[in-house]
């Protein structure tokens, strides 16, 4: 699965290194802020659903009742579907207004808009896969089929008629309903193997942890508009240029934190199942490998870069060699959360919903509000620097919450203490 995941996060840097170098900083500024802002619409356009129907789906699966499992899907992607056509349309009549300019901003943001549904649904679809436990493969194709299909298209069309801005925008919108049509079908396939009769069954009772995965959803929605919103401030505040600078640093230095996360992936069964069973101790010397081993691929990559950035950087074009200051220091930056260990992970896992929904909405706020004092002053500087300040105090305040409910220390410093028994106590005590 890995190795899949990795397939696609490699060809989604190699499409964002070949429109860089083909478009210029300018026009692929013009690129990036288009797919951001579809990609924040998308956001209430899944209205959580996707985190719902996977509980849900489980739910039903352990009964197998298929038709109670096809009434779920169906509800939830017909409500997504309605609100994500709505947002898309209301968006698409406003922008319908300026399209007489021909400005490529406008027409890309047009064409952008595609990916509102095609998103919805694609969330929906691996949310269907996961919910009906079938193999994380499929989900981790689905997820790389995208990226891929982008990557040939990009290199295609570049080395033949020449790549635009607006042209770009169409080949993700095409490689991604390309995704969701092969992960439908794969969930068509596999649907029947799911459930042991498609006979109508007496009706499923609702399972009630589904309500409070709309937490979950929440937080992980804000999660994702904090990682767009910086780009689509600094194109807003300043320009298409330094937003494109921006995209380009965010890129490189995210590649630390997927370090931290694939570590914490390879371990969310330890990790749920000592939460489970309330041994804190056994919990305690798996935060401390996973910290550990994230640490040290941040150090890695944070050394591999002060060596070769420079010239990784010049891949992109000369237009992006100013981004190794704003690189260097969102690297470094994501090196420290590493040191601060999976305390937010641990929060998700352990269900501290009302905290996490609070802690990451102020996160949020903080950051949009830092954004608006200090992008206008400092331009790709000052969106640095409000990313930096408002994660750190989210990470940092994540560790403090650990620690007072559950005496566990995620940082690096717990290696340097000695082990010792744990209850885990509830997040409502």
């Amino acid at each position: 699965m890995l190795v899949v995941r990795g397939l696609g996060l490699g060809a989604a840097f190699a499409v964002s290194l070949l429109l860089a170098r083909d478009l210029g900083a300018a026009d692929f500024g013009v690129y990036t802020i288009a797919i951001s802002a579809a990609m924040m619409l998308a956001v209430p356009g899944r209205l959580g659903l996707d985190q719902t129907l996977t509980r849900e789906l489980a739910h039903i699966a352990d009964v197998g009742s298929a038709d109670a499992a096809i009434r779920a899907f169906r509800r939830s992607a017909s409500r997504s579907a309605i609100v994500a056509l709505l947002i898309t349309i209301f968006a698409g009549l406003g922008l319908g207004l300026q399209v007489e300019t021909g400005s490529p901003m406008v027409i890309a943001l047009l064409i952008a808009l595609t990916l509102v549904p095609l998103s919805a649904g694609q969330s929906l679809v691996q949310a269907g896969l996961a919910g009906i436990s079938r193999p994380v493969q499929s989900q981790a194709v689905i997820e790389t089929i995208g990226p891929v299909v982008a990557l040939t298209g990009v290199a295609a069309v570049g080395a033949t008629v020449g790549v635009s801005p607006v042209i770009a925008v169409a080949i993700v919108a095409a490689s991604t309903a390309l995704a969701v049509l092969v992960g439908a079908g794969l969930l068509v396939v596999q649907w029947q193997a799911a459930f042991t009769t498609s006979r109508p069954q007496p009706a499923v009772e609702r399972d009630p942890v589904v309500d409070g995965i709309w937490a979950l959803a929440i937080v992980n929605a804000a999660i994702f508009a904090m990682s767009r919103v910086d780009v689509l401030m600094i194109g807003g505040l300043r320009d298409e240029s330094q937003a494109a600078i921006y995209s380009i640093a965010s890129i490189i230095a995210a590649l630390v934190n997927m370090v931290t996360m694939s570590v914490v992936l390879i371990y969310r069964p330890q990790f749920e199942q000592y939460v489970r069973r309330q041994d804190g101790g056994a919990l305690q010397r798996v935060v401390r490998l996973v910290t550990v081993c994230s640490s040290l691929g941040a150090l890695v990559f944070a050394i591999a870069f002060a060596l070769a950035g420079p010239a990784v950087l010049r891949l992109y074009g000369t237009d992006f060699e100013v981004a190794y200051s704003p690189t260097w220091l969102l690297i470094a930056g994501h090196a420290v959360f590493s040191v601060l260990g999976p305390a937010i992970p641990l929060l998700m896992m352990a269900r501290d919903d009302r905290y996490l929904v609070f802690s990451t909405v102020t996160c949020l706020l903080g950051n949009v509000a830092l954004n608006l004092l200090l992008i206008p002053r400092f331009g790709i500087d000052g969106a640095v620097i409000a990313t930096l300040a408002t994660l750190l105090a989210w990470h940092g305040h994540a560790v403090w919450r650990v620690g007072r409910r559950w005496r566990i220390d995620t940082t690096l410093l717990a290696v340097l203490k000695p082990a010792r028994a744990i209850t885990l106590r509830s997040s409502s005590q």
